[in-house]
């Protein structure tokens, strides 16, 4: 064994290797392989299955010593047991990796602890299960994120207003001092709006496409088809998720530039396009501020093709960047909302890569040397090409409508954290028409393109997302005239003491909640109702029609508090609804509502329902950035996303 290690004769290691996959035998953990001619090619070769004779043995070492470790461990942990017992006792299945995570009443976890237990949990294991779970629920919320777009003109104002502020355009130049004259062109706001029907659509079918490719790979598994098969579908989906990445590598160069607190720090050159990406530092920066720029680096252009073709390499940046929010709260303050949102995705995105890797390496797949040159890809042909050539033409040479969106606070004024009033209900319809507009003139024009002003994965979209919700328009009510009653002259007489009686209700102790308050007559009309009961949402159609408007979840006071600030106070509530909520406390409800909770990178939060909760639909948050405080308004939409994909309502919730 020395000789071997040493290499001493290399004879022997050139002409014999040894096989560690093809062995059916379980006795049998290696085959050796015998070579007739005396090639050293056989020392160099990349497969990590079949190995040289020298590192064969160097393996083995490794591996009785690691085994030696852990069987230390085991009968340190199990001293109890009797060695003969630990021998003889049944081998059992271990329970997947997200059953030992994220337990029903654990606060959370995320890829950092997952990758800090890698040694002891596998992390080279696949896991498509749960990568489905993951790209299940980041579908759902892009088309969520379409559904609001054009269901609510606050979302559809915050969303545009995001982009603008992560405008390369926004960065000064260096000669001027100034930010890019194009910025004080009128299309350059046509140009936002453009970019962000081009992503939001993209996106939608991108994940939708990843979404549909791994269920067609999970049935090829179950039905036991051909390598041959699984490996065309299992490639199909690695170029889709390749595509994605591409994308969201460059949204995230170029918003870390262009984020308000990023652009401070640097200056555009002269004379230079800003999609060149050449920009200088400029002024002071700390220490930490560089870091952070540093860090987000990663992403820039020239460097796409080998982070995605090394989902590990990706998976260590996006790790730094995880770890350096948790650690600097300047890294908190520069790096937007925006930002994490794109670091979740890419994070789900590098999973993808990084299964797709375990699976092309795995046994069965080397066995059957199956790689990409045995698979022909027939993307150029797909409904997800074909999709995204229809965006293209239908947007090509056009301005998009920007006069009906700008000013935002004007077209856009959608006060519905107001209390109900004539004013706020009219500002909220009037909004509400004109985002109306604008998605008619929109789809005028892709019906014009086109020929089709929805494309089916769009329809698909909004039909099954329920009814949209729109505000009711104020109406004048009748003033209504009450009579007042006449009031009799009655004499008081006192009681006297001798017939007063404690145990009697009438002459003793009075019980004050058997007294009703008495009711002011209106002579102004009736009250308008609060916002939460004059919209129609499809909260409200599933309530009138769906067969389990009769259940009800008892929960205790934190959580009842909570759902009533998404939900609106229940018709029997008297005390005032939350205006706000902590995301802590978001997040302890939806535990004990049944769901496990994970942190993803990034701000995202993913929420995997049990069975309890009667739907196998998982669904993603993310958390509100940088103070973690829900807001009234994130806080309605939160509620109207649940109520779409859950169907609750306020009335469901009773306090224990």
């Amino acid at each position: 064994m020395l000789a071997m290690n040493a290499c001493e004769d290399r004879d022997f290691c050139s002409s014999v290797m040894i096989d560690f996959t093809e062995a059916v035998d379980p006795s049998t953990y290696g085959k050796l392989k015998r070579f007739p001619d005396d090639s050293t090619e056989n020392c160099d070769n990349h497969n990590k299955y079949e190995l040289c004779a020298r590192r064969s043995f160097q393996v083995l070492l490794i591996q009785q010593r690691i085994l030696a470790f852990l069987l230390a461990c085991t009968k340190a942990i199990l001293h109890d047991t009797p060695d003969d017992d630990l021998l003889t006792s049944p081998l059992q299945e271990a329970p997947p990796i997200a059953q030992i995570l994220v337990d029903k009443h654990a606060e959370h976890t995320s890829f950092t602890n997952v990758l800090n237990i890698a040694p002891y949990r596998g992390w080279d294991s696949m896991n498509f299960s749960q990568l489905r779970g993951y790209i299940e629920s980041t579908c759902t919320t892009q088309k969520d994120h379409i559904w609001a777009l054009r269901e609510d003109p606050g979302y559809f104002r915050d969303t545009v207003q995001e982009y603008l502020d992560h405008s390369l355009c926004a960065i000064a130049l260096c000669c001027s001092n100034q930010p890019n004259p194009y910025i004080r062109w009128s299309g350059y706001k046509a140009y936002i709006i453009d970019k962000m029907l081009h992503e939001s659509y993209e996106s939608l079918n991108g994940w939708s496409e990843l979404n549909k490719r791994l269920g067609e790979f999970n049935e090829l598994m179950q039905e036991g088809a051909t390598m041959q098969r699984q490996s065309r579908a299992i490639l199909e989906f690695e170029r889709v998720a390749w595509d994605i990445g591409s994308r969201l590598l460059t949204e995230l160069f170029e918003c870390s530039r262009a984020a308000p607190e990023a652009r401070k720090l640097l200056r555009q050159k002269c004379g230079t396009s800003f999609r060149e990406y050449k920009y200088e530092f400029v002024g002071v920066t700390t220490a930490a501020e560089r870091r952070v720029l540093d860090v987000l680096d990663f992403a820039r252009p020239k460097e796409k093709t080998s982070l995605l073709d090394w989902p590990r390499l990706l998976a260590l940046h996006l790790e730094m960047v995880d770890h350096l929010l948790q650690t600097s709260a300047t890294a908190r303050r520069m790096i937007t909302g925006r930002l994490l949102s794109l670091l979740t995705d890419l994070s789900i995105i590098t999973e993808c890569l990084r299964q797709t890797s375990l699976w092309s390496k795995s046994p069965d797949v080397e066995t059957g040397k199956v790689s990409a040159c045995t698979c022909k890809l027939t993307m150029e042909h797909t409904a997800y090409v074909a999709f995204n050539s229809w965006v293209k033409k239908a947007l090509a040479d056009y301005s998009p409508p920007w006069d009906m969106v700008f000013p935002l606070q004007g077209k856009f004024h959608y006060p519905e954290h107001k209390k109900s009033a004539r004013d706020t209900v009219t500002a909220m319809c009037k909004a509400e028409q004109n985002l109306d507009l604008f998605w008619a003139a929109m789809d005028s024009q892709f019906e014009k393109s086109t020929g089709t002003a929805q494309h089916q994965l769009i329809r698909d979209c909004l039909e099954g997302s329920g009814i949209m919700h729109r505000t009711a328009p104020w109406e004048s009510r009748p003033v209504i005239k009450v009579k007042t009653a006449t009031t009799l002259n009655l004499e008081y007489q006192p009681i006297p003491n001798q017939l007063h009686s404690s145990l009697t209700q009438i002459t003793g102790d009075f019980d004050r909640t058997t007294i009703r308050d008495k009711s002011k007559p209106k002579t102004r009309g009736i009250a308008k109702p609060d916002l939460n009961s004059i919209a129609l949402t499809a909260v409200e159609l599933h309530k009138s029609t769906n067969a389990d408007i009769a259940r009800t979840y008892t929960v205790d006071k934190r959580t009842y508090n909570i759902f009533r600030t998404f939900f609106g106070a229940p018709s029997e509530g008297v005390e005032e609804v939350p205006k706000s909520a902590k995301w802590a406390d978001f997040r302890r409800a939806m535990v004990r509502m049944g769901f496990g909770v994970e942190k993803l990178q990034g701000s995202a939060w993913q929420f995997t329902p049990s069975a309890d909760v009667g739907s196998l639909r998982g669904i993603q948050f993310h958390e509100p950035h940088p103070d973690s405080d829900i807001t009234y308004v994130i806080a309605k939409r939160i509620g109207r996303r649940l109520g779409r994909v859950y169907g609750w309502h306020g009335d469901m919730f009773k306090l224990a």
